[in-house]
């Protein structure tokens, strides 16, 4: 496991400077905003929008260009977790599958899945894109205190909720994979033994114990959902009202001409872009769980995997094959 995470550590590393760059880039449709509404229409200048139109298209590409090679480079660093845990983890399953049939961890292949798959979601983006909310924040101040101060307490009500999600979930959660992989090595245990259930006529009685399971998980299942899925309607309907406030405070300091309505149009962009992290880390909190806890259980699973090192040197063979009293029809 160390050796895997010395080797993901370039991919991360560029997956943070992609992030770096394309944050950079989401300032411009703000700054663009700006410059229209107070420069553009103010002047009457054709010749100013062509040229803010043609920097903002090529930022723009850039940033198509930029998210689509950090999309793929997510792609990839999944395909090398699978690459690289796979064949160690299948092997430590055979080995101490045989040493004692009674431990057998072949969910381990699906933790491989698990963490494959949280490269390919959104949660990974969130993660690296989260710390730009003080950036945004800090530009929204530049603007205006008054303004700053709105987008900080937004900002800090959507971690709250992160926060509260990730509090009031997690347990619920890790209780919700230990019950399911429970419930799929008992299965795993019985059909080991089919023959012997359907001689003795047991078929019945293993199907009732399976439903039993599977009703304690589905009813884990739907209280966990429940939570989840309120933390993330909630996310939503506060990210709708903090647009809302933060229009009105904008709107108030134009009225009272402490600002004008270009930055009151681009800070209502930015902080639109400062809170959708936020958002994404809500609804992709069941992801981040399930590969937290696949972590951790392939963390001890690797105290297992073999390190190649020869712990008994045999001698070459030399090739001598004796053969007695062998027929053939």
């Amino acid at each position: 496991m160390k050796s895997l995470v010395a080797e993901l550590k370039p991919q991360l590393m560029h997956l943070a400077a992609f992030s770096f760059v394309i944050n950079l880039l989401y300032l411009v449709p703000a700054i663009f905003t700006l410059q229209v509404f107070d420069r553009v229409i103010p002047s009457n200048s054709g010749e100013t929008l062509a040229l803010l139109l043609t920097g903002v298209g090529v930022a723009l590409a850039i940033l198509l260009a930029l998210d689509y090679a950090r999309l793929r480079l997510q792609h990839v660093t999944g395909n090398i977790i699978d690459e690289r845990l796979s064949p160690p983890v299948v092997r430590t399953i055979v080995k101490v599958t045989a040493l004692a049939p009674q431990a057998v961890r072949s969910d381990a292949i699906r933790d491989v899945g698990l963490l494959r798959n949280l490269f390919s979601a959104n949660g990974v983006t969130a993660v690296f894109d989260a710390p730009w909310v003080i950036v945004y924040v800090g530009v929204i101040w530049l603007f205006h205190p008054m303004l700053g101060v709105g987008a900080a307490g937004c900002a800090a009500l959507m971690l709250g909720l992160a926060w509260l999600n990730d509090k009031s979930t997690r347990g619920a959660l890790d209780n919700l994979q230990s019950e399911g992989l429970r419930a799929s090595r008992y299965v795993e245990g019985s059909l080991r033994n089919a023959e012997i259930l359907q001689a003795m006529g047991m078929t019945e009685r293993l199907l009732d114990r399976w439903r039993k399971l599977q009703d304690e998980l589905l009813a884990m299942q739907t209280r966990a959902t429940r939570a989840s899925v309120a933390f993330i309607a909630i996310t939503k309907f506060v990210r709708q009202a903090i647009q809302v406030v933060m229009l009105s405070i904008g709107a108030y300091l134009v009225l009272t001409q402490q600002a004008s309505a270009g930055v009151m149009i681009a800070t209502t962009i930015l902080l639109g872009r400062a809170v959708q992290p936020v958002e994404q880390l809500v609804g992709s909190w069941r992801t981040l769980s399930d590969a937290r806890g696949a972590y951790r259980r392939l963390l001890e699973l690797a105290k297992y995997f073999d390190t190649g090192k020869v712990r008994l040197a045999l001698p070459r063979p030399d090739g001598q094959l004796i053969v007695d009293g062998v027929s053939f029809r």
